[in-house]
This record gives C-alpha cells, structure tokens and sequence, in this order.
C-alpha cells in the first residue's frame, strides 16, 4: 500500500540540533525514519510503542487516520504504523508526532507547525 517515496522534506531545528526528514508517500502518507528518531531520543521507538497505554494511543490513531491514506480498515492502517523499506524502518508522522511530544515539548510544537507547511504548499 503506498510503499513508494513521492516527496521528501528536511526538517532543521536548530536549538538541539535536531535533523529530521519527513517523508511523503505515495498514498499521501507522512511517515519519519525511526532512526533518525531514536538518534534524538533515550527511548526506542519500538520500545516506546510497546509500553501498555501507547497501545491505546495507537488505537485511537489508526481509527482517526485511516481512510485518509487509503487504507480500508483501521487495522490495515494500524498495522503499517511501521514499515520496512529499503532496509529502513519509516513510522507514521500521527504516531511519531506522540514519540516526539512526550520527549521534547518544543521540538513536539515545531515539527508540527513544519507538517502543517508541508500540507499547506503540497495540498494534498
């Protein structure tokens, strides 16, 4: 579903030094590299998501998104939260986002006014 890169964007946060590239699938999906991620932050990625109320975030999420990626069930959605490319784990910008607040408030603020921009220039 949507594997294919149809934009990339670099996000620059120049306070803690933070790089992080928001890439646009072909679905229209957000998605970050989970490494890039996990460089900025003590806590896994896989690990954060694995913790009991995370799973509730998660839920909610795919309930909230999915049709607007194409996905035909919140659970196909839910289980692309994160995928395999290229050797390269991509996470879905709406749970990275949660990843990002519950580290670095500012940089939680920031990196969605940048989505925001993206949306806005890209329309989609």
């Amino acid at each position: 579903m949507g594997l294919e890169i149809n934009q990339k964007h670099q996000f620059y946060f120049e306070e803690h030094n933070v790089k992080l590239d928001f890439f646009i699938f072909k679905n229209n999906h957000p998605r970050l590299l989970v490494s890039q991620l996990e460089r900025n932050f003590k806590t896994s990625f896989n690990e954060w998501l694995n913790l009991p109320d995370k799973q509730k975030v998660a839920d909610f999420k795919s309930v909230c998104y999915f049709d607007q990626y194409g996905y035909k069930t919140c659970g196909d959605y839910f289980n692309d939260f994160i995928i395999d490319v290229d050797q390269q784990q991509y996470c879905s910008y709406m749970l990275a986002h949660q990843y990002i607040g519950e580290h670095n408030e500012k940089l939680h603020s920031e990196t969605l006014d940048f989505y925001k921009q993206i949306r806005k220039f890209h329309k989609f």
